[in-house]
This record gives structure tokens, sequence and C-alpha cells, in this order.
């Protein structure tokens, strides 16, 4: 009995160390990538976050937005832009999740990794673009309450300010994972 378990562990650590099929020619990353990992990460979790942000920003708009006597196509374009972009953040999320840094070659990593800085700055122009009229349209709505046109200023200020954070520290990440993939591929 004893000697069936310990058979059973020796094949599941042989399982555990054979390698996947691969590619003659082709690098692979090592497993020390550790830090280009930690970073998908921390892009994963920032992206599930502004996902679920998003998603709850579609269904509190409408409350809020209509307590402040917004017109009904005003509302709904709120909505709509509160939508497409928790849309976008969960397609981005899925995009950085199909990176496998341990079975994948560097030089598609590096292409995965140039898609999503690619996708990244569609999603960006597409945000900027759709946002200031939106605001804009908010605030002159709001003209009328002046807590409420105070609060949309300062929201369209601090939101600036951590968008722009963001988005330095999203383009510190994505170039950190660049450097320790062409690193990898120029050392093998």
């Amino acid at each position: 009995m004893n000697t069936d378990f310990d058979t059973l562990r020796q094949n599941w650590k042989q399982l555990d160390k054979a390698p996947g099929p691969r590619a003659a020619g082709q690098h692979f990353c090592s497993p020390d990538t550790v830090n280009a990992i930690s970073r998908r990460q921390k892009l994963l979790n920032y992206y599930r976050r502004l996902s679920i942000v998003g998603i709850i920003f579609i269904w509190c708009s409408p409350l809020t937005l209509t307590k402040l006597e917004f017109p009904n196509w005003a509302v709904g374009l709120v909505t709509l832009y509160f939508g497409l972009m928790a849309g976008l953040c969960i397609m981005m999320y899925r995009r950085i999740r199909r990176i496998d840094f341990g079975n994948t070659p560097i030089i598609t990593l590096l292409e995965q990794v140039e898609s999503i800085y690619t996708l990244y700055n569609r999603q960006t122009t597409i945000g900027i673009l759709l946002a200031c009229p939106l605001l804009l349209m908010m605030l002159y709505f709001m003209h009328a309450n002046e807590a409420a046109f105070l609060g949309g200023i300062t929201g369209a200020i601090f939101g600036s300010i951590v968008g722009i954070i963001n988005n330095i520290r999203f383009r510190r990440y994505i170039r950190e994972i660049r450097n320790e993939l062409s690193i990898a591929l120029s050392t093998e």
C-alpha cells in the first residue's frame, strides 16, 4: 500500500517536471521572470477593479443623474459611456490574462504585449474623446445647482489627476515587461 503511494507521488513529480511541447529554435521565458509576472498580476488587478467600478457606475449613474433632473437622453448617454468603458476594460483584462510567460515563446509574448499597448492607446483615445463632450454636457446641466456644479468640476480635476497617474503607471509596467522580455530574448 505504501509503495503504491510512493510510486504515485514519484510519477506525479515527474509530470510536474516534464516540459511542454516546444519547437526547436524558439526562446521561452525562464522561470525567474518573476518581475514580469508580478507586473502582469498588478495590471490584472487594476483592470478587474476598473471593470467592477464601470459596472457599478452603469447602475448608479441613472439614479444619481435623475435626482439632479437630467434629461433622459443625457442619462442614457452617460450610462452608455460607462457601459462602453467597462466593456473595454473587460476586454483589456481578458487580453492581459491570456499572457502565459511559461509556455509562450518570447517573440509571441512581445507581440502580445505590443497588442495590449495598442489596445490601451485606443481605449484611452476613445475614453477621452467621449468623456470631454459628456463632461461639458453634464456641467451644463449642473450649472443651476451650485453644489453639483462645483462637485462636477472637482470630480473632473481629481479624475484627470488619477487618470494621468494611472496612465503613467500602466506605461511603466508595460515598458518594464518589454525590457525584461527583451533581455530574456537577448541572453538566450
